[in-house]
């Protein structure tokens, strides 16, 4: 009896080792299967993933990782979301801010704290994108100052629900920055005007080749910014244009680049869009139009196209989306947009009629 005990005992303990003795070797494999691994996949990799979790995760591996993370071919995403997130940023972005490609400010609480903390200037020489999330006015202004030092800065998204009281200022360093290729400035329900110059030397231009403004602007205020950005490409509005903004005030400008325009609005008449149409010299192939309750002659296909024929003759890409509370003005009317004229241009529209809406596609 007890041999059998003991024999029943010496093959469970047989199991359990063998059990831990897989384990281990599955761990093993584990491990040498990322260490098989190439450092060319590891880039790709590691283009997917935040920075600070790179760092968090590999780091501290071994010698092979710290001599990957710190080769001049890998490059940061930073992303900033959450308190543990900026105070492990604090601690390593020193040693590390000529390896970072992107920062994406997005801690309200923290942004104006974080960015006295340290100063993003020409040492970040691999730094070509910037979001900022809510901003205080001060700090944006010394903010953008320090930026025109980057030789590298391509995007610059900035979000704030802070009154910006001085957008002339806050534009005129925006387009100072030398290499700026795509800019956006959303500031929410914020209505302040913009008196910049309105025209602009050459010594003034600026790089921008994607613009979105996203805040309240009149026309003669819109023709005057554009007119500092003749290398434009796409531009997007998408608020409302101000209620006192008159689009006759607007002067005409040649945008040669411009290929795309997309915009929102509902204090503008088919007239007045028309005006607007009219004093952008443009070779404009890709237009979006979205109306809220506003003149219903935007319905109408004949007007749409006379203003193609005349001024957007290279157009390739429309879409008018039209939100009207009082549809029944318009019922019972067939889609007008189905004419020989729309379908030899391939500019198919889809309609959607229901209580709230009419809807054109």
């Amino acid at each position: 009896m007890d041999h059998m005990k003991r024999t029943l005992n010496f093959s469970q303990l047989s199991e359990e080792n063998t059990k831990k003795l897989r384990n281990e070797l599955l761990d093993e494999l584990r491990i040498s299967s990322i260490e098989n691994l190439s450092n060319e996949l590891f880039h790709e990799i590691f283009d997917y993933l935040d920075g600070i979790d790179i760092y968090l995760a590999f780091s501290n591996l071994n010698h092979r990782f710290q001599q990957l993370l710190t080769s001049s071919s890998i490059l940061y995403k930073i992303e900033l979301i959450h308190k543990s997130s900026k105070e492990i940023f604090m601690l390593i972005y020193e040693q590390n801010k000529h390896k970072i490609y992107s920062i994406n400010f997005q801690i309200p609480v923290y942004i104006n704290q974080l960015l006295t903390s340290f100063i993003i200037d020409s040492s970040f020489n691999h730094l070509q994108s910037l979001v900022i999330e809510d901003i205080q006015p001060d700090k944006l202004i010394s903010f953008l100052i320090t930026l025109k030092s980057l030789p590298q800065l391509f995007l610059l998204d900035i979000r704030t629900m802070h009154v910006m009281g001085d957008l002339n200022n806050i534009y005129r360093l925006i387009f100072a920055l030398p290499t700026l290729k795509y800019n956006k400035l959303y500031l929410y329900g914020n209505e302040c005007s913009i008196p910049i110059p309105m025209t602009a030397t050459r010594k003034l231009f600026s790089t921008i080749e994607y613009l979105h403004i996203a805040h309240y602007y009149t026309f003669d205020e819109l023709s005057a910014l554009i007119s500092y950005t003749p290398k434009l490409r796409h531009l997007n509005l998408s608020h409302i244009n101000q209620d006192n903004s008159d689009v006759e005030t607007m002067l005409p400008i040649n945008l040669d680049n411009l290929t795309y325009i997309s915009m929102y609005t509902n204090n503008i008449n088919f007239d007045e869009f028309e005006i607007f149409i009219e004093n952008i010299y443009s070779k404009l192939k890709t237009l979006y139009v979205t109306l809220l309750y506003q003149d219903i002659t935007f319905l109408h296909a004949y007007r749409w196209e006379q203003l193609i024929l005349r001024y957007l003759s290279q157009l390739e890409k429309f879409s008018l989306k039209y939100y009207e509370h009082k549809y029944s003005i318009y019922s019972g009317e067939r889609n007008q947009f189905v004419s020989p004229f729309w379908i030899e241009r391939k500019l198919t529209f889809n309609v959607e009629i229901n209580e709230y809406n009419i809807l054109y596609l």
